[in-house]
């Protein structure tokens, strides 16, 4: 069972994705001017030749860094359109791309052209999806000079190939005017709709199956319910929707320093500017014939929970585990790889360093859930 809820705590709009009662995923409002996904015209404010990139003004005083396309040139005052990619972290500037992608629940269109197939499309069934969706993809794709690419969620053979296709129609349409439109707007234009916190949690966590999306605010109710997304609104004045589904012990478990496990095990989590370390302990002396076995089992459930500990704090770039020195690796690294796989954001198992180290890279989109909390100081917001 997947659950969204989306509430407010001391006036701060806060989503929880929960799975089976997990915490997998925390997200806040933080009320920015732009966020990820807007689409702008900008003007470019400087060209660095040298890496190949330039700085862009997409909103008055606002500059995004643009990694420019191999053997492509700007030129300083230019108009470009551009997308945010990725937001603002610490003293860097958020990321920008003049590939414009628009994402629905099913497929994600383009102005980078070509067909592809998330890779979390693995089964046998989403084989036999690809060979039939292909050949109308390409038709779509050519009739509005955009790229198509289908989303993990449709692994789900229930959903049908023409609700798919409708989709892509729709975006692919919807693109085509965007970059028509864009042509007649000045600097500084916004040419997509700023959306809703609520709005856009829901479709962060659309790719989850029929998450089932709970709010405590009737304006959130009311924003989801006017685009037809199914939520429900709950109204129990003498049960708080936080005692529910125990908000605050979950809220306040993803900045602890030490997480326990449930053989008795646990975490230590480290979080730096460079990289992001974690450290597997056994919590006791293990000795005796069956040693290797608790050990194996204490990795396994350090392998599940890191995974977990990784998404739920938003940790990206370089992180290392430190799991405990094992005869057989295979089975722990096994259920790693399985479980990194879950995460919405691109996340990559590298390798095992000669120290014996798991070496994992997580894509950056946003700043790391501790350094956002203090910035709006939301840390221990469940006791302000």
């Amino acid at each position: 069972m997947n659950n969204l809820i989306l509430t407010r705590i001391h006036g701060q709009g806060i989503a929880f994705f929960m799975q089976d009662q997990t915490l997998l995923e925390i997200a806040y409002d933080k009320a920015k001017d732009y966020q990820v996904g807007q689409i702008f015209v900008g003007k470019v404010k400087n060209v660095l030749d040298n890496i190949e990139a330039a700085f862009v003004e997409f909103q008055p005083g606002e500059l995004g860094f643009l990694a420019m396309e191999h053997g492509k040139k700007l030129h300083k005052e230019e108009e470009v359109v551009v997308q945010i990619l990725k937001e603002a972290v610490r003293e860097k500037r958020p990321v920008l791309t003049t590939n414009i992608s628009l994402a629905g629940k099913y497929v994600a269109v383009s102005t980078d052209g070509g067909i592809g197939f998330s890779r979390k499309l693995c089964t046998n069934s989403a084989k036999l999806r690809k060979e039939q969706l292909t050949a109308s993809f390409e038709e779509i794709s050519e009739r509005f000079q955009v790229g198509i690419v289908l989303r993990s969620v449709c692994d789900d053979m229930c959903i049908s190939e023409t609700a798919i296709l409708e989709e892509a129609s729709v975006l692919a349409a919807k693109l085509s005017n965007l970059r028509f439109d864009a042509k007649h707007r000045v600097v500084f234009s916004e040419l997509s709709d700023k959306e809703t916190f609520a709005q856009v949690m829901q479709k962060r966590f659309s790719f989850a199956a029929s998450p089932e999306v709970v709010t405590d605010q009737r304006d959130f109710f009311e924003q989801l319910s006017k685009h037809e997304v199914p939520v429900r609104l709950y109204e129990d004045k003498q049960v708080p929707l936080q005692a529910v589904y125990s908000l605050q012990a979950k809220y306040e478990e993803a900045f602890k320093h030490k997480v326990w496990l449930k053989c008795g095990g646990f975490l230590v989590i480290d979080e730096t500017e460079a990289l992001n370390v974690i450290d597997v302990n056994s919590g006791k002396q293990i000795s005796g014939k069956d040693k290797e076995k608790t050990l194996e089992k204490i990795n396994i459930e350090a392998a599940i929970e890191s995974a977990r500990q990784i998404r739920l704090r938003n940790l990206s770039g370089i992180i290392l585990i430190d799991f405990i020195n094992c005869e057989n690796e295979k089975p722990f690294l096994d259920v790693l790889v399985a479980e990194l796989k879950k995460d919405r954001v691109k996340t990559s198992f590298v390798d095992i360093t000669k120290l014996g180290l798991v070496e994992i890279t997580r894509q950056k989109i946003e700043a790391p859930l501790s350094l956002q909390a203090k910035e709006q100081n939301l840390d221990a917001i469940f006791r302000s």
